[in-house]
């Protein structure tokens, strides 16, 4: 697929006369084809003055941090990057990426996720983003459960909403990647925080401040508790129920 793509009126009223897939801050998601997505920006994000205003991000820069994105022509298998830039009456309009089929990742499925599954997958996202920081100097943004999916089997995570990534080339490396893999795994801390699965007085909070103070991923938390786990308990949703040994 070419890396520009300029929509006429007739396929730009088409695709947004569709069914929307999803919507943010900056724009609307529709299907384009059957193994990609469009992302179009919504009209008052494409005035410059109004983006700026209100969303604190200079347009032209939003555009070069993408575009620089795109000509790495990265290929990973967790983070899913634009492809193709959009345009519509010769301005800057959104972008296509590959289409996941799968669910948006909630905090039910935070809960209900495999912890031997969640363990493995969150290795392999670390080493992604190990991967992608020592090698394209990529700086992470904007990580949330909602710009994540899940596949439909329930065992792979994606991470699909990566437009406001960036590319530092002068930056050190090992600070990126440091930065990076503290954002990843604080975003799981959190959400765990927020949850009810952890009580005072639990085995499961003595294994949480062990791993904080000696700085472990939420794999390598996991980990522990899959060490520590009866065999009834195969969730953070069973540890609610059932204690640790």
């Amino acid at each position: 697929m070419d890396k520009i793509l300029e929509l006429s009126l007739k396929e730009y009223n088409e695709i947004t006369s569709q069914k929307i897939l999803g919507e943010g801050q900056c724009g609307i998601v529709y299907e384009y084809q059957d193994d990609k997505i469009i992302k179009l920006w919504h009209q008052k994000v494409m005035e410059l003055e109004v983006l700026i205003s209100q969303f604190n991000l200079d347009f032209t820069d939003f555009y070069y941090k993408i575009k620089a994105i795109l000509d790495c022509n990265i290929i990973s298998t967790n983070f899913i990057f634009p492809e193709t830039l959009v345009y519509y009456k010769d301005q800057f309009s959104g972008y296509i990426r590959k289409k996941i089929n799968g669910q948006d990742f909630t905090k039910e499925q935070f809960l209900h996720f495999d912890l031997e599954r969640f363990y493995q997958e969150l290795e392999i996202i670390e080493q992604e983003i190990i991967r992608l920081s020592l090698e394209h100097q990529i700086v992470i943004h904007d990580v949330k459960f909602a710009n994540m999916m899940i596949s439909q089997n329930k065992k792979h995570l994606y991470i699909t909403d990566t437009d406001l990534y960036y590319i530092m080339p002068d930056e050190d490396k090992e600070r990126i990647k440091q930065r990076n893999l503290k954002v990843f795994n604080n975003l799981f801390y959190k959400a765990l925080n927020n949850t009810k699965v952890i009580t005072q007085e639990s085995r499961v909070r003595e294994i949480l401040v062990k791993a904080l103070t000696e700085n472990l991923s939420f794999a390598q938390f996991i980990y522990a508790i899959l060490e520590n786990k009866d065999d009834n308990i195969h969730t953070f949703e069973d540890i609610k129920t059932y204690s640790l040994k």
